[in-house]
């Protein structure tokens, strides 16, 4: 007996029997046995988390070693973050998720280097007029690509 059940009378059916031998059920074959592997695990927020502290650490030690101005070393982890940014949204492309990361990344990236540029070139007093038009070209695009989808 290869412990086959019959679905009818519950007594158990040799495994080459077509038919129960006690009620005479056709006997049906058991569906084969599939191996449920765990769920895999989404790596991208630990990664993500870990990308940040590693950029913060090294804009902070570019900071305390001189190589950047302290006035500045935010712009740098900006640039880092950005390029996070993107990278999760480019891998939440890839799985099928929302790719909105890429858009902000863009965004906070391009922050990074008008800063530094400004800080670099000395005009760091209309920089932030530079932002205005960057947020409003997002903004624009945003609004222009809602009402091409919409028709």
């Amino acid at each position: 007996m290869s412990g086959r059940i019959c679905g009818k009378c519950g007594r158990a059916v040799p495994g080459d029997s077509l038919f129960c031998p006690f009620c005479g059920s056709p006997v049906q074959q058991a569906p084969p046995q599939t191996q449920i592997s765990a769920p895999r695990r989404d790596l991208a927020g630990p990664l993500f988390g870990g990308g940040v502290l590693i950029v913060l650490g090294l804009s902070f030690w570019l900071a305390t070693s001189g190589t950047i101005s302290w006035a500045i070393w935010w712009a740098y982890f900006l640039c880092g973050l950005g390029a996070l940014l993107i990278l999760l949204g480019i891998n939440n492309a890839r799985s099928g998720k929302d790719s909105g990361p890429i858009t902000g990344g863009v965004v906070i990236l391009a922050i990074g280097i008008i800063a530094i540029l400004a800080w670099s070139y000395s005009i760091s007093s209309w920089w932030p007029l530079v932002l205005i038009a960057l947020g409003l070209l997002v903004i624009f695009s945003a609004v222009l690509g809602h009402k091409i989808t919409r028709r």
